[in-house]
């Protein structure tokens, strides 16, 4: 079966991106496959020997550990889709963990998606620069299609699923 891949951040733009994916989905007769990555601190932050033995521990595994981390996403996935009760239940939930750019184009070529549904928080000037935006590297590194959603700041998340 086709599928659209919708990466969630927890976020009310992820849930602008899931009932846009939803309606998508429906109309298309495609799949909806939700995907979680847990941002790896050793991704951002590589242990070295020159490091505070303090921060290094924490990099290699201390309070960032990967198992820890995808359990608490698991319960969080469960509370954001709480939220959104209208939408059709997604075949497939994943949880990765790595740089989430890479993360996500790789999970869209694990499930075959035929296109990637996701939320763009529009950042500009220097919190771009220093931020980065996912969305735009997702964009640039996909080989399939890309829709990004920004819903307005003073939506209710609750109009989005109607």
């Amino acid at each position: 079966m086709r599928a659209i891949l919708v990466p969630i951040d927890f976020s009310v733009g992820s849930l602008a991106a899931l009932a846009t994916a939803d309606k998508l989905g429906e109309a298309l007769g495609y799949s909806v496959t939700l995907l979680h990555v847990v941002r790896q601190l050793s991704a951002v932050l590589q242990p070295d020997a020159s490091l505070d033995p303090a921060i290094a521990g924490l990099a290699s595994g201390g309070l960032y550990d990967d198992e820890a981390a995808v359990e608490r996403a698991r319960v969080q996935m469960t509370q954001f889709l709480a939220r959104a009760p209208e939408t059709r239940r997604p075949r497939q939930v994943i949880f990765r963990t790595g740089v989430p750019s890479d993360a996500i184009v790789d999970a869209a070529n694990a499930v075959h998606a035929e296109m990637i549904v996701m939320s763009t928080h529009g950042r500009r000037g220097l919190s771009r620069v220093f931020l980065g935006s996912t969305a735009e590297e997702v964009v640039r590194k996909s080989d399939v299609p890309v829709l990004t959603v920004k819903p307005p700041s003073s939506m209710n998340p609750n109009a989005l699923l109607t």
